[in-house]
């Protein structure tokens, strides 16, 4: 079968979502299908290029971006126009290309921006088009106004969206989601899987451990972009009340992201910036050293479309203490694999990380677990089945 995905973004930029689409092409091709991917062109990348198998076109020029890794970071307002420019500037790009090209299927990731032009073109060609809901496309918490008047301007685009000839979703989450928003046929889910022989259980890399100073203590890890859906204020409350109860516990942060400042200030005056270690930006092939230096992870977040770093810990045989509002119930088994508990919830963070500090026996239960559960679950040869059932179904 030939393929073309349509995404906003695309590696070198990393993102979840973009993480995700790279990996999902990358198994679609070793199953032995053609995937042409259709996305944005920035200055310094080659506009033509093959990507293990991937072959990649960067045709739409990048606008309104700062640069091909911190896309939108100046205001909200810039980051609408560049998605409004690859919208506009998509559908004749999209037409030209699968006429040339002549696929089988054309594949949308995200609703907005890729799957409005997708859905758009799949009418006007007649081609069979899928489109794959990640979350933040569809539902974003942490800014319920800007969200609500986003959807109310949106509405008639995602109509066009939810016309694709196949939804997926990356979690169950997602699709309720977008049954709420307007979408009424069936939803398909199809999550991600993760790199199986990269994110296993290997010996503690003992360097890493001598430079961030966490020899002797339990370690707390989340792996994430520095923003407030993720929840990381509400982590910090929580961890002066663990170390009045063991204070040989530290928190490695790993990541970046536009509310480093304020958690590294907040850390301060909790009086705990001695127990927090903000790390930074890590490349994606390397993070498998900080999950292996790592005893629990955890990361309450507002809201997650799926949550990839919990598979990833899960297979690194992490136990994971995280929220219960987004894919990652999909993820996580509460009791048996971490713990899920309600958004904002402190006390219960507090409580559940005490829990699995303390109860050494219960940690390791429940880190076998999350280990078999990922080796069972999380391929990527997996997901990719899922996603070649969505393409048989659209072209029927």
């Amino acid at each position: 079968m030939k393929v073309c995905m349509v995404i906003y973004m695309f590696p070198p930029v990393v993102g979840g979502g973009e993480i995700g689409a790279y990996e999902t092409a990358r198994a679609i091709v070793a199953q032995g299908h053609e995937v042409h991917v259709l996305t944005t062109w920035h200055k310094g990348l080659k506009r033509h290029e093959g990507m293990e198998g991937i072959k990649v076109h960067r045709l739409i020029d990048a606008r309104f971006m700062d640069s091909y890794n911190e896309p939108g970071k100046k205001s909200k307002f810039l980051s609408s126009l560049a998605i409004v420019n690859f919208m506009k500037f998509a559908v004749p790009k999209l037409l030209r290309f699968i006429e040339k090209e002549q696929f089988d299927v054309i594949h949308a990731e995200f609703a907005m921006p890729a799957g409005f032009p997708t859905a758009l073109v799949g009418r006007f060609s007649g081609k069979p088009t899928v489109v794959t809901l990640v979350g933040g496309d569809i539902y974003t918490p942490s800014e319920p106004l800007y969200m609500s008047s986003l959807r109310k301007l949106a509405m008639p685009l995602y109509k066009t969206v939810f016309s694709a000839d196949v939804l997926t979703a990356i979690s169950s989450d997602t699709a309720k989601r977008a049954g709420e928003l307007g979408a009424r046929k069936e939803i398909l889910l199809t999550p991600y899987g993760i790199d199986l022989n990269l994110f296993r259980k290997k010996k503690p890399d003992e360097h890493l451990i001598k430079k961030f100073n966490l020899g002797g203590n339990t370690v707390l890890l989340s792996v994430c972009r520095l923003s407030k859906r993720k929840g990381l204020g509400h982590l910090l409350d929580a961890i002066p009340k663990v170390l009045k109860k063991d204070k040989n516990v530290k928190l490695l942060i790993v990541g970046d992201g536009p509310e480093r400042n304020a958690l590294l200030s907040k850390a301060e005056s909790l009086g705990i910036q001695e127990d927090v270690v903000f790390a930074g930006a890590v490349p994606h092939d390397k993070l498998d050293a900080y999950y292996n230096i790592s005893d629990i992870f955890v990361l309450p977040s507002l809201h997650e479309g799926l949550g990839i770093v919990f598979m990833e810990a899960m297979a690194c045989g992490l136990p994971v203490v995280t929220t219960n509002n987004g894919g990652m119930v999909d993820v996580v088994e509460d009791g048996k694999t971490g713990f899920l508990l309600d958004v904002g919830d402190t006390e219960g963070l507090t409580k559940s990380l005490l829990k699995l500090i303390q109860d050494k026996k219960l940690r390791s239960e429940l880190s076998k677990n999350a280990e078999k559960k990922a080796l069972k679950e999380f391929s990527w040869e997996r997901a990719a089945l899922r996603y070649t059932d969505a393409y048989k179904k659209a072209v029927k």
